[in-house]
């Protein structure tokens, strides 16, 4: 009977060790397995994580990518602006009485019909020298447009060799109204006024002689001509 349980000892003694054995063998093999989940699931996340930042990159790439060809776009649709050169500006001026002609001054002053009461028609100088009693070896140029008889409207334009001449001249036209108003005053007295407010205008060498029915506006047609 001793032995019996002696050996029923030992037999539940080998038991325990074996299950003891299996117990640990099942920790080992589950050690492993487990470790091998863990670094699967490792590895799985890992390459999520690397696929996300590819994607991430690539995106970054594709945006960089299109805000360049955007500015680049942009920078070759700015157009130059143009350049525009304004023309020079000439301002032609007035010829002065220097380079008018006698004839050029007394046919502008002629042309102004509101001044007149009919056209004048030009006439020759050396007769109107005579008329005004000027010495012809005084003008190097000379210009002469009268009315009908019966109008007392004239004009004398002058260009002296030497403007030392110029008062005798003037005295000349002086002298030219006292016989007109003489003349006109039995003849036609409606002309005499006109004569009296006859022009005498200078400017340098050049003078002129006018009798019109506007006096005033004649001395502005002559002052704008002549200078």
């Amino acid at each position: 009977m001793k032995y019996k349980i002696i050996a029923l000892t030992l037999a539940a003694t080998a038991c325990l060790m074996t299950l003891s054995g299996c117990r640990n063998d099942t920790n080992e093999t589950s050690a492993p397995e487990e470790a091998s989940v863990s670094e699967s699931v490792f590895e799985e996340e890992t390459s999520t994580q690397a696929e996300e930042t590819e994607e991430t990159e690539t995106e970054t790439e594709t945006q960089t990518t299109t805000e360049a060809e955007t500015t680049t776009e942009a920078e070759t649709t700015i157009e130059a602006p143009e350049t525009t050169t304004a023309a020079p500006v000439t301002t032609t001026e007035p010829p002065t009485a220097r380079q008018l002609s006698a004839s050029d001054i007394g046919s502008a002053i002629a042309s102004k019909g509101s001044l007149f009461s009919e056209s004048l028609i030009s006439s020759s100088p050396s007769r109107a020298m005579s008329l005004f009693g000027i010495d012809s070896s005084w003008a190097a140029d000379c210009a002469y447009y009268s009315a009908s008889a019966a109008v007392a409207e004239e004009i004398l334009v002058i260009k002296l060799n030497d403007a030392s001449k110029a008062s005798a001249v003037m005295s000349c036209f002086e002298s030219r109204k006292l016989a007109q108003i003489e003349d006109y005053e039995d003849y036609v007295p409606a002309e005499v006024d006109k004569i009296k407010n006859a022009v005498c205008y200078q400017n340098g060498s050049t003078l002129v002689f006018c009798v019109s029915k506007n006096a005033s506006s004649a001395k502005s047609a002559i002052a704008s001509i002549v200078g």
